[in-house]
């Protein structure tokens, strides 16, 4: 028995621990006038291997949107939704960088056709370095609810990022278990973005609700933590 519970002991100290995701910082921009592109800073350096997330309100449906970095990290695009709205419509997209530089860093939007932008970014730690993104999902309405279509996380502790924008402009209020940390510009605003950390993997669809009914885009993404079993490289010793 004992040598069973000395092997088991060993085993378990071969695995990489499994990090708890966390929000690290957060910043938001309201660019008013119709522009090309612009800027969005990080007020204190990121750390290498974090996980950034940037979530961009475009008041043109139609556009095509970009991000580019200081520290040349390679952002991709993991969901957007295009809202009717009135007008040109909005486009609501948000993007990720992962196993990031680290550094003072500030992110430039770029969009193809002249409109304004509303961007919320945030940087996470905990965050796999490899295929973050598990799922992602969208949705459009016209109510004072938005939410995504559902996801269900894969595992247990996924971080799960949900965004909205609305036509005209609203005071948003987090769903159930979600924390609205962002809010562009501040409220009544015109973009939301929230978070909630699972401890135990549940189908969610990213729920908020606003001051009034709105037509609405919602979506909603999960991102995989760090760590988890691994075979270790070569047995234990049993003593």
């Amino acid at each position: 028995m004992r040598r069973l519970l000395l092997t088991l002991i060993l085993f378990l100290c071969a695995l990489p621990a499994q990090g708890a995701i966390s929000r690290v910082q957060h910043a938001n921009t309201n660019q008013t006038s119709n522009v090309s592109s612009t800027t969005i800073s990080f007020s204190s350096n990121t750390a290498a291997t974090n996980f950034l997330s940037a979530c961009v309100r475009a008041g043109n449906k139609s556009t095509t949107l970009s991000i580019t970095d200081g520290q040349s990290n390679t952002w991709n695009s993991v969901v957007s939704v295009q809202v009717t709205g009135t007008g040109n419509g909005e486009l609501l997209q948000c993007f990720e960088a992962h196993n990031t530089a680290g550094g003072a860093d500030t992110l430039t939007v770029s969009t193809t056709l002249s409109t304004t932008l509303r961007i919320a970014i945030a940087e996470y730690s905990g965050v796999a370095t490899t295929s973050p993104i598990d799922s992602s999902n969208s949705n459009t309405g016209s109510s004072a609810s938005p939410q995504s279509n559902s996801i269900t996380p894969a595992a247990n502790n996924e971080l799960i990022i949900a965004a909205g924008s609305v036509d005209a402009a609203e005071t948003f209020t987090a769903g159930t278990n979600f924390t609205m940390f962002e809010v562009v510009p501040a409220a009544p605003s015109k973009l939301g973005m929230e978070d909630w950390v699972q401890t135990t993997a549940t189908a969610t669809n990213g729920p908020m609700t606003l001051s009034g009914s709105d037509s609405w885009g919602a979506v909603v993404f999960a991102v995989k933590p760090s760590g988890g079993a691994a075979t270790p490289s070569k047995p234990p010793v049993v003593l």
